[in-house]
């Protein structure tokens, strides 16, 4: 059924250039390639290495569809936050507070739910990451795994994962510092320090801050900038050699931000941009703020400060045939007064104050087989604990309502996945893990002064069976095919932070994946394509209701797609990549009324596009390094990134969209000859294109107000580095 939608999509024209653009990468690199094989040249494309099925394995034996991105990949592309990340994998779409993968994900705001996308750093899941937030650096790659990964990942990875892997200790003494100048007033800087404590411990330390002053113009008169960013991190890493056959990496990070100017809350208006008395009785606040402008409008002097910390402790025992894994992790976040103004206007009005406490505990055991044979397997247990805490304050003049309550989320899970070697050249895999997940709830609401304090408590539980299995048939030695099916689940909760609490059901999903992964072209060529089809049931949708994001199930979701990845060396010294992906998504029943449009009463929204779910994207990317005779070296990188329309709301209007962008970066590396310091010169958004990263649609008691955020316009600066070892 799909493939017949697929072949019914007017996009002819841009499937076209995408496959154009695709043919002609493989047809330079062949003939390119086929001129410098004859001239000897033996230069190929370098193996990822990653741990996506918590085993190191080449990219290419991977029977799943995964984009990874190392150290050099992620400086060429200027990739500095999961917003860069998404303009380079198939299917991803970051907003200001939602992750979606393949049209799957939720935002994980409301403690009572979770998030679709599981987000993790070395392997250790993050329950509220707040990741578009949280910057890049030290990083030896990032992992995206695409496609529901709940037999090694958990119960909320139906849509798929994300894994951040830090570069670790070694002895060897090493050491960095980055320091950047920046448009809007802004500055970075970095560094790194590494190397040995005694004989049997090493040490890494780093860190990294930015700050700008803001660029989104407040329309309110004598307001602050909005967009400004105050942000620092820094990560500690002990790895400490018991044995042997034993070792203990210790990691401890924290993380804070404390800017001001209101940054993903801009007052938009109406459809036409403006506000008026009919659109926010009993205002008239007529500044012009419209989608395509970089404005806002905030009266409120808004501080959003908040931390994560954590700490981590891994043990790993080496035996005869396999190793034994302990992970222990601890994580604390605080979202402490965030004041949202919903009116825009000069008076204390539809104000909105947010605090939000968590703190979580995991702990995971693994036995991890290490003999070579025609069975490999991995045998798993987790436990889990959240408790969170949380307040609302909002303010219509008269009366205030104040909101809060606590959520705690205990969860167990047992897994195992194998692969066996029926031949040379076929294999079969299989997983299963048996998740079970409890929550209890705690909520009060208060209307002051009609209505005294109301108390309230809930709990349930939930449970399920998660599996996949499939064949991998590598038909030459670079190059392999599979086919998988596999089982999701993410667990039901508690609308929380509305005014009302409601529950909401578990999900599960049922996915079908064909693809092809191999190298091409003597290894100077790098080729991933993959077919999916997901079936899901009583899909979660968080959408907005007054001024709290509420979890809903519709009766179910088609989806479907197709994506592409290629590198290729055209030269030695030219690297040419591109990738697209065409997705198809559907909503079953689902009724709902809109903010934006209360007077059409409920609707069923069944045949909707998903959220965030843009039908086509694509990009490309040239890197060309040279070397003048003894100056030092230089590598020029350039990318075009496009995306099709999306929707912010389940409900398609025309308000709650962005139309389809594109966007250009670029920048010029300088490298010395020792290889001691480098300076970069780049940009960001060269065009300077708008492009919003949310919207959201208040409560039609004060005329359904529209507030949201943008994306960074043009970006420029100079970056240096300097390396010592």
């Amino acid at each position: 059924m799909f493939i017949r939608r697929l072949r019914k999509v007017n996009h002819s024209y841009l499937h076209s250039c995408c496959m154009l653009i695709l043919i002609g990468l493989t047809g330079v690199s062949a003939e390119v390639g086929a001129q410098e094989s004859s001239a000897s040249s033996s230069k190929a494309l370098e193996e990822i290495v990653v741990t996506a099925q918590r085993r190191e394995q080449g990219m290419g034996d991977l029977p799943v569809a995964i984009s990874a991105f190392d150290t050099e990949t992620l400086a060429e592309l200027q990739l500095q936050d999961i917003t860069d990340l998404e303009n380079f994998v198939p299917s991803l779409k970051v907003s200001t507070f939602n992750m979606t993968l393949r049209g799957v994900g939720s935002q994980s705001i409301n403690y009572g739910g979770d998030p679709g996308i599981g987000f993790h750093a070395d392997g250790i899941y993050l329950a509220r990451s707040r990741p578009r937030f949280a910057a890049f650096y030290d990083l030896e790659r990032i992992e995206v795994l695409r496609g529901p990964q709940g037999t090694l990942y958990g119960r909320n990875t139906t849509g798929g994962a994300v894994n951040l892997v830090y570069n670790k200790p070694s002895p060897e003494f090493y050491g960095r510092l980055t320091s950047a100048a920046l448009s809007h007033d802004g500055y970075e800087v970095a560094g790194v320090l590494n190397g040995a404590i005694t004989d049997r411990v090493s040490g890494r330390l780093s860190f990294d801050q930015e700050y700008n002053e803001g660029w989104s113009e407040n329309a309110f008169p004598g307001g602050d900038d909005l967009d400004d960013k105050d942000n620092w991190a820094v990560r500690g890493q002990l790895q400490v050699d018991i044995s042997d056959t034993m070792g203990l990496l210790l990691q401890g990070d924290y993380y804070e931000s404390d800017p001001g100017g209101n940054p993903n809350r801009k007052f938009l208006g109406g459809p036409d941009g403006r506000l008026t008395s009919a659109q926010s009785p009993p205002f008239n606040g007529d500044a012009l703020v419209s989608y395509s402008s970089r404005k806002g409008v905030s009266s409120t002097d808004s501080s959003r400060p908040q931390e994560f910390w954590g700490l981590s402790a891994k043990l790993s025992i080496e035996f005869e045939n396999f190793q034994f894994r302990s992970i222990s992790a601890y994580r604390s976040h605080v979202f402490d007064e965030f004041n949202v103004d919903f009116d825009g206007t000069d008076a204390a009005f539809s104000d909105s104050d947010f605090l939000n406490d968590m703190e979580q505990y995991s702990q995971e055991f693994q036995l991890v087989s290490t003999r070579e044979g025609k069975f490999q397997w991995l045998l798993g247990a987790y436990y889990f604990n959240e408790d969170g805490e949380f307040s609302r304050r909002i303010f219509f003049g008269f009366p205030e309502f104040l909101a809060g309550g606590t959520v705690e989320t205990t969860s167990y899970a047992a897994y195992v996945r194998g692969t066996y070697q029926i031949s040379d050249k076929l294999n079969a895999f299989a997983g299963v893990r048996y998740s079970y997940d409890e929550k209890d709830m705690t909520e009060f609401l208060e209307i002051f002064p009609f209505l005294p304090r109301a108390d309230r408590a809930d709990d349930d539980d939930w449970d399920d069976v998660t599996w996949e299995i499939g064949v991998d048939y590598q038909y030459s030695d670079a190059s392999s095919v599979f086919a998988k099916v596999a089982q999701g689940f993410k667990s039901g909760g508690f609308n929380t932070s509305s005014l009302q609490t409601t529950s909401f059901d578990p999900e599960e999903v049922l996915s079908f994946e064909v693809g092809y992964r191999g190298l091409l072209n003597a290894g100077r060529t790098r080729l991933s394509a993959i077919v999916h089809w997901n079936d899901y049931k009583d899909i979660q949708l968080s959408t907005v209701r007054d001024f709290a994001v509420e979890f809903n199930n519709a009766s179910s979701s088609d989806i479907g797609g197709v994506e592409l990845e290629i590198t290729t060396l055209a030269s030695d010294n030219l690297q040419l990549s591109a990738m697209a992906s065409y997705l198809h998504t559907e909503l079953g029943t689902y009724n709902s009324i809109s903010q934006a449009r209360p007077e059409l009463g409920v609707q069923d929204l069944a045949g909707n596009q998903m959220v965030q779910a843009p039908e086509w994207k694509f990009a490309l990317s040239a890197a060309y390094d040279f070397s003048p005779a003894d100056v030092g070296g230089f590598s020029f990188n350039a990318n075009y990134h496009w995306q099709d329309e999306v929707f912010f709301t389940a409900h398609n209007h025309p308000q709650t969209s962005e139309d389809s962008v594109g966007r250009a970066d670029a920048n010029l590396l300088y490298r010395s000859n020792d290889g001691r310091w480098s300076a970069e010169l780049f940009v960001k958004n060269l065009t300077d294109e708008n492009v919003l990263a949310s919207i959201f649609i208040a409560t039609a008691a004060v005329g359904s107000p529209h507030t949201g955020g943008w994306d960074a316009p043009r970006t420029y600066g100079l970056r240096v580095t300097m390396e010592f070892e």
